[in-house]
């Protein structure tokens, strides 16, 4: 008589899940870098592998400082500069996947471990992937797997799985107090966030920030590294780029952000991707 045996197993969660790396690099940045701020459709892991970072992520600020480290969370605006008179020496690891913990938004302590390993990390990600063309002189982006390399992957990408795990065993309390500047500019953050399908001036953004254009101005620039014209164009820009993934015509999106004119939109959205509206909706395979 044949014995049937059951086997009830164990459901492993899948903590992180990843779908694809978009960028991983480490690079050393000069006293007085700043750069201006992004928003994209992915997770980001900030680690500062030495000197200090101020972050700016959503509506909140803080500084961040060797050894510790930081969760973007898909769609939240952030941007870095570097804090003190001493190099920024920062690494970034940024992926497309799932995510079940609530790691977005928390300050965690690195072990000196963690960092030495995330550059040797990024040293054996060069064996194993394709990058593009440098950037800044820093290789940002793996695009394919080196063939003959897909063994050396899998075990890979369980390190990278283990480092991440280890980054994050010691949450850190978010003690840092924002100026009154930063205030401001979260003020004024918010202001073009709650008006992103309006057509603003300077003026305006500034009226409804409670402050003059000319402190307006100093103050954002200061913390975004760019102008609020410039800065509002592009959080228009990414969000033109989204509702045409979505599936809206050009007509649609150019009203839905304030434009009346479809052809100027057209024109706004060309000049600052490079490509027509409806070239860009082709890349998305709208049909």
């Amino acid at each position: 008589m044949e014995i049937q045996l059951y086997y009830p197993g164990v459901n492993i969660p899948r903590i992180i899940e990843f779908e694809s790396i978009k960028t991983f690099f480490n690079c050393e940045y000069q006293p007085g870098y700043h750069f201006k701020g992004e928003r994209h459709n992915f997770w980001e892991f900030v680690l500062i592998l030495g000197g200090a970072a101020g972050i700016c992520a959503g509506e909140t600020m803080f500084t961040l400082k060797k050894g510790q480290c930081f969760w973007h969370r898909p769609g939240e605006f952030h941007s870095i500069w570097t804090e003190g008179d001493q190099p920024l020496h920062l690494g970034i690891l940024s992926f497309t996947g799932k995510v079940a913990l609530p790691l977005a938004g928390r300050i965690f302590s690195a072990p000196q471990a963690v960092c030495d390993r995330f550059v040797e990390l990024r040293k054996t990600a060069e064996e194993i992937f394709t990058f593009t063309v440098p950037h800044n002189g820093t290789t940002l982006s793996p695009f394919c797997v080196q063939p003959g390399k897909e063994v050396q992957l899998l075990g890979f990408m369980g390190e990278i799985c283990s480092l991440l795990s280890q980054s994050i065993a010691t949450e850190l309390p978010n003690e840092h107090k924002n100026t009154p500047a930063a205030e401001k500019y979260l003020r004024i953050l918010s202001v073009i966030s709650q008006n992103q399908y309006e057509r603003l001036t300077v003026q305006q953004i500034a009226e409804k920030s409670e402050m003059t254009v000319s402190n307006a101005k100093r103050i954002f620039n200061k913390y975004a590294g760019c102008s609020i014209s410039d800065y509002y164009n592009n959080a228009k820009l990414t969000e033109a780029k989204h509702l045409l993934s979505l599936g809206m015509t050009v007509a649609e999106t150019a009203n839905r952000l304030g434009f009346e004119d479809p052809n100027y939109f057209c024109s706004f959205f060309k000049r600052l991707s490079g490509m027509t509206p409806s070239g860009y909706r082709a890349t998305c395979n709208v049909k």
